[in-house]
């Protein structure tokens, strides 16, 4: 059986551990991608299938409609969905407007989240 691939893009090492923890609960296990700097992440979707993109829309480099504009220039089938710790009104109206983004979590992502993601 074919495992499924989870880019992950967050500037936050400790989410990456907390991610893969979790992730390695389920089976069959994914093989997870964890970038910090969003220009390797969008280097990567280049050339790589992925399946699900789980992206923090605050980064230090770039903002993160500015790497969802990236991500969709690519054209990856990926799944893209936005973890944050808080999201403001104005990004939470984009979220949902934006058929691109399958939904928003908020961080630390729970397990129970994690699953329902990935039974979308």
């Amino acid at each position: 059986m074919k495992r499924i691939q989870i880019l992950i893009l967050d500037d936050d090492k400790i989410q990456h551990l907390l991610l893969q923890k979790r992730l390695s609960l389920i089976e069959p296990k994914p093989e997870l991608h964890c970038f910090d700097n969003p220009m390797n992440a969008i280097d990567f979707l280049k050339y790589h299938s992925i399946d699900l993109i789980l992206l923090d829309l605050h980064l230090p480099e770039m903002e993160g409609w500015e790497i969802i504009n990236e991500i969709k220039k690519i054209g990856t089938k990926g799944r893209v969905f936005v973890l944050s710790g808080s999201v403001d009104p104005e990004d939470r109206n984009r979220i949902a407007d934006d058929p691109f983004i399958q939904g928003h979590f908020e961080k630390p992502l729970s397990q129970l989240d994690l699953e329902s993601m990935l039974s979308q």
